[in-house]
């Protein structure tokens, strides 16, 4: 949040029988003698008194220079933006129109299997045969898969135009990451974020 004021006061008087000299002063008086666009932004009021005679050339512009001028100035910004993608999307009425920026990852799934049973203990206290039963005892050890995400930005719109000039926009946004690893394992767990709306907008806004 910015609050400012600047203010100036001038005068012309004669020297060698002419109105050829200017003395001013304030706060910041350029400010308000020539409005800059970054002055009008947010909220801004002023007052400007008469225009001095023979002060439109002095400062090159060719605006003359007010007797007096205040101009008083605040603006709230915000910078808690966060810009997930900037995509350009054409849709024709009643027509969905969807656009996906982002990529394909592994994810790692645990597929189970068999392990060392009781009968498979008892088998290797019994010769070579149990030995090769107790072997077909232990089953399958387990193992892992590898199944992959679509992780990324989708944007999915839907427009509907009317009679009067006014488009009505059904807007389906999702934005998925791949968090971290977790565990001993290194699974990868996934964070989603989802907004549906409704939105109308005038012709060419």
């Amino acid at each position: 949040t910015t609050l400012g004021i600047n203010y100036h006061g001038g005068t012309t008087f004669t020297t060698k029988d002419q109105d050829d000299s200017l003395l001013f002063g304030g706060l910041n008086p350029i400010n308000s003698i020539v409005l800059t666009p970054d002055q009008l932004q947010g909220f801004a009021v002023g007052v400007r008194g008469p225009e001095l005679d023979g002060t439109s050339n002095i400062l090159g512009t060719g605006v003359s220079i007010p007797a007096f001028g205040v101009v008083l100035n605040a603006l709230a910004t915000s910078g808690d933006t966060n810009v997930l993608a900037t995509p350009h999307i054409i849709a024709t009425d009643n027509t969905p129109a969807e656009i996906n920026i982002g990529e394909n990852i592994p994810l790692q799934t645990n597929i189970g299997g068999g392990g060392l049973n009781l009968g498979s203990l008892g088998a290797l206290a019994g010769g070579n045969a149990g030995a090769l039963g107790a072997l077909g005892g232990l089953g399958g050890l387990g193992g892992f898969s590898s199944p992959r995400q679509d992780v990324g930005t989708k944007i999915k719109i839907t427009p509907h135009i009317n009679d009067s000039d006014q488009v009505r926009l059904e807007i389906e946004a999702e934005d998925s990451s791949p968090g971290a690893a977790a565990g001993s394992l290194g699974a990868v767990s996934i964070t989603q974020r989802t907004a549906n709306t409704t939105l109308v907008v005038r012709d060419q806004e």
